[in-house]
């Protein structure tokens, strides 16, 4: 009961804790924590364990993700990321590249 936020009612705590620490709970959860999902479900979160322990998000909202997130959103974030990721490697590619040619020009001048 301390840790209940202001804002809740005391009925609505007392249930809410007695839901989540009831044991079927407890049971799906470790079932969860133990299985290949936790590492697999990043990518959808819709399916991720979260979602699958405390249901569904409302409409329009995603758990965890901050004020604003949005599938939609979160998919052009995903996106983003990527071609990032891809440009960050051809850019270490292209530095190593440059590397190779100044050392080859310096040996060429210096014979």
């Amino acid at each position: 009961m301390k840790l209940r936020p202001y804002n809740i009612p005391t009925a609505e705590w007392r249930k809410f804790v007695k839901l989540k620490t009831s044991q079927e709970f407890k049971q799906k959860a470790n079932e969860f924590i133990q299985s290949d999902t936790l590492l697999s479900s990043f990518s959808n979160p819709k399916e991720d364990c979260l979602a699958q322990i405390l249901g569904p998000d409302n409409h329009g909202r995603l758990r965890a993700m901050g004020h604003g997130m949005s599938m939609s959103k979160l998919a052009c974030f995903q996106v983003k990321s990527k071609y990032v990721t891809e440009m960050q490697q051809a850019q270490v590619q292209l530095q190593q590249q440059v590397h190779e040619l100044q050392e080859t020009l310096a040996k060429i001048i210096a014979t």
